[in-house]
């Protein structure tokens, strides 16, 4: 059966430094916790104005919700004068869905409906194929809002686009894209393919640790039949001539057809096809994959955040910050001791963020806290990406607990000290 999951919203608790403090910035602090899905964005404001030079934590999951920080420098002058500090805290929909209809020959209807987001203010956009298509092909509606006992308000709301079916060839790919205003780049998007319906073809590119590291890949062909038969399945190059192919298996209605690429080939650019022959078809289908490369890379700039400790779990987050890279295929290993992290350890990437054209994500791993406190442990966050591997091979930051500054630690641990409590 399919798998249930709740949606819950933050509880936010602001934070402030303790005592008097010394020197001219003071650094205000927020803390949103129970919240899921992870897609939550911290925004701050003064008197309505964005203030971009803050610090976003990556969401720490903790049972079955999320727990996020965010923390901000400000002058203690503006903030003794009373200066209001806001925080909006910016939640993408927690359920993103196209809806498909063809209630007229010559014509299919989608529709796309976010549930919960926050704030208001959002935009919707179509894209067929990765291009957007003009707004005067579809129109967006609220659908409900609702309270919860937490005071945060919540939006739904819906978007319809309407396609003549001669526009839609075998594989073309409509997008819904949601993005709530006044919350940066963030984004959410929901992609349907259009099928011909004999079959589907879905192509998985190589993994970046293959190709940036061993120096070759696997691409997949997935052809998924819904009507028999197949009678061929095989990789051709742009000239149409026949390539070899790594592996080739039929598993019930699913036939699956590998063929390996190089790095070299990768790294130039190039164009494979997934070539489907069946009985209803009077020419072979031809599913295309492209890798393509001209465009000047951009190394990353790697940085490795403050740990956050868990003191419920007795563990510790470590983070690697890469940004400002183009291409977005990177690669972030992490290092033990120099070496390779074993698989009891918690390790994971986000997906590549889009800001300016250049991309950024975050690496992490998670470690016991008696293992963080080992002074003779080192920790280090390598990273592949295509401006480097033919030089440098990889970009490492190193942090251990003895070389690192404690009063850095960013502790998530809720029971106050006694010197922050109200008198």
């Amino acid at each position: 059966g399919n798998a249930l999951h709740a949606e819950f919203s933050p509880t936010v608790f602001p934070l402030i430094e303790c005592g008097s403090g010394i020197g001219d910035v003071i650094t205000l602090g927020c803390l949103a916790a129970g919240f899921t899905p992870s897609s939550l964005t911290f925004t701050w404001n003064k008197k309505g104005v964005a203030l971009t030079d803050f610090i976003q934590y990556p969401p720490i999951q903790k049972d079955s919700s999320y727990t996020g920080v965010s923390q901000i420098s400000v002058r203690r002058k503006e903030w003794n004068a009373e200066d209001i500090i806001q925080l909006v805290t910016c939640q993408l929909p927690t359920q993103l869905r196209v809806l498909v209809s063809s209630d007229d020959e010559n014509e299919v209807s989608f529709s796309c409906f976010a549930k919960d987001f926050s704030p208001k203010a959002f935009e919707i956009k179509w894209l067929k194929n990765e291009v957007e298509l003009p707004a005067q092909q579809h129109t967006e509606t609220f659908t409900s809002e609702r309270k919860l006992d937490n005071g945060t308000t919540l939006y739904s709301a819906a978007s319809f686009l309407s396609v003549n079916l001669n526009d839609l060839p075998h594989s073309t790919r409509i997008t819904c894209e949601f993005q709530t205003k006044g919350c940066g780049n963030e984004v959410k998007n929901t992609t349907y393919t259009h099928s011909s319906c004999d079959v589907e073809v879905t192509i998985e590119g190589p993994a970046m640790k293959d190709i940036l590291l061993k120096k070759e890949g696997t691409i997949i062909c997935k052809v998924y039949i819904n009507n028999p038969s197949v009678q061929s399945l095989h990789w051709e190059n742009e000239k149409g001539e026949e390539l070899e192919a790594l592996e080739k298996t039929a598993n019930g209605k699913l036939w699956t057809i590998s063929h390996v690429v190089t790095y070299d080939e990768w790294s130039k650019g190039l164009v494979r096809y997934c070539v489907v022959g069946h009985t209803n078809f009077y020419e072979p289908l031809k599913e295309r994959y492209e890798r393509k490369a001209g465009a000047p890379t951009q190394r990353p700039s790697v940085f490795m955040l403050p740990p956050v400790e868990h003191t419920k779990t007795n563990t510790v987050t470590l983070t690697c910050f890469v940004k400002d890279f183009f291409p977005q295929e990177v690669y972030v290993s992490w290092l033990v001791d120099d070496e390779a992290a074993a698989s009891t350890y918690k390790v994971s990437t986000t997906n590549p963020v889009k800001d300016n054209g250049s991309y950024s994500v975050y690496g992490q791993i998670t470690v016991d806290i008696d293992e963080w406190k080992n002074d003779n442990l080192v920790y280090n966050c390598a990273v592949y990406h295509e401006s480097v591997v033919n030089n440098t091979k990889a970009i490492v930051r190193s942090i251990g607990h003895r070389s690192f500054d404690k009063t850095n630690m960013v502790n998530l641990n809720m029971n106050i000290p006694e010197t922050c409590k109200a008198h």
